[in-house]
């Protein structure tokens, strides 16, 4: 395990919540809202928020479904 935050080791797998990873929105626009209803659905990524609150799940389709709005695309 590698130094992670505050001292604390992180564990493998999880990666630290950055700007990068958010792109431009905001923990609320990308939080997993399971739906799939048991949060098993495939799109779930796990990261350490920075700010100490633990363990944040963002949804990776959340955020395709946001970003082609932005570019002006229409999702599927």
């Amino acid at each position: 395990m590698s130094e992670g935050i505050k001292g604390r080791p992180t564990p493998k797998g999880f990666r630290k919540l950055d700007a990068e990873a958010l792109d431009g929105f905001t923990v609320a626009q990308l939080k997993c809202s399971s739906c799939s209803g048991y949060g098993n659905c495939g799109y779930r990524c796990y990261y350490l928020d920075p700010e100490g609150a633990g363990v944040v799940s963002l949804c990776m389709q959340r955020k395709k479904q946001l970003q082609d709005e932005r570019a002006g695309k229409l999702s599927d």
